[in-house]
């Protein structure tokens, strides 16, 4: 009967242990589709920004970062349309240091990235 009751506690521990892993394996997953860290070098010779473009371009999107940064740790009810709001200041923001071309070239890229995560 021991025996018994200490494999039940066993197996009882077991599978906590597994779904509280699980729990915040998903709270990672999810929070990570908000990052918007990458390789800006390689977006400035996309859009082929000159030196102060790139320099106040990266500072608009670290803006932008930020922002999403604060979308992934609200309240579920608020994240959308915080991302809605960081997208809208971010596209407006860039929209004074960008070109015509390289603002539609970036919205593409933008949205195609927000589409991927899901956050579209």
């Amino acid at each position: 009967m021991m025996k018994r009751i200490m494999i039940a506690l066993v197996a009882l521990l077991g599978m906590t242990t597994a779904f509280a892993g699980e729990e915040k394996s998903n709270a990672v997953e999810v929070s990570s589709v908000y990052n918007t860290n990458f390789n800006f070098r390689k977006l400035a010779e996309t859009l082929r920004l000159s030196s102060d473009q790139r320099s106040i371009a990266e500072d608009v999107h670290n803006t932008f970062t930020i922002e999403m940064n604060n979308a992934a740790v609200a309240a579920k009810d608020d994240k959308r349309e915080m991302v809605e709001r960081a997208v809208a200041n971010d596209i407006r923001n860039m929209r004074y240091v960008l070109n015509k071309e390289q603002l539609a070239k970036y919205v593409l890229l933008l949205n195609t990235t927000l589409e991927n995560r899901g956050l579209k």
